[in-house]
């Protein structure tokens, strides 16, 4: 992760700074796909049981 910082210059005169500004490492894209793979199936998976499940209890079997 990269941070660049602004230089006080018309921003902060006017009132208006913002923080650091940064730029995702495109090396970091990777593990940012397999970590909502690790998330995401599961949680698919969970939702997929619920509904499952409620329909049993909604409309018999």
């Amino acid at each position: 992760m990269k941070q660049e910082t602004r230089s006080r210059g018309s921003a902060h005169a006017s009132g208006m700074e913002s923080g650091p500004q940064w730029h995702p490492d495109p090396s970091s894209w990777p593990l940012v796909a397999v970590s909502w793979l690790l998330v995401g199936i599961p949680l698919l998976w969970g939702i997929y049981e619920t509904f499952d499940r409620a329909k049993i209890l909604l409309f018999g079997d």
